[in-house]
């Protein structure tokens, strides 16, 4: 057997039971424009990740489904306690609203610069 002109490409893995958040929903996320740039409340930071609330973060463990415009997520809720949860972003076709949706709570979300 022969490996002669075999291409061997590397990936970085995400950390044991982590699962990878897409770039297209990465970002500062606010209710409005005008309160981007603080630490209000409201302010949801996504990375490749976890989702940050103020001071709750969302980590997932299981991607449910991923098309171009929706996540669905299982995860950690990290807050007063640790909660097993679902979490649905939809992303708007032009990339510049997010609505996320837990068991709880619905946010629509803009993107900030």
């Amino acid at each position: 057997m022969s490996f002669a002109g075999a291409m061997i490409v590397a990936v970085a893995a995400p950390a044991a039971g982590q699962a990878v958040i897409p770039s297209r929903f990465a970002g500062e996320w606010q209710r409005a424009i005008t309160q981007c740039g603080g630490d209000q409340e409201n302010t949801l930071r996504i990375s490749s990740s976890s989702l940050t609330f103020y001071e709750a973060v969302f980590e997932p463990r299981k991607v449910r489904r991923s098309t171009s415009s929706v996540l669905v997520a299982d995860g950690m809720w990290h807050e007063d306690r640790n909660v097993r949860v679902r979490l649905t972003l939809t992303l708007s076709h032009d990339r510049k609203h997010l609505v996320v949706r837990s068991p709880w709570w619905t946010n629509h979300l803009v993107k900030c610069a």
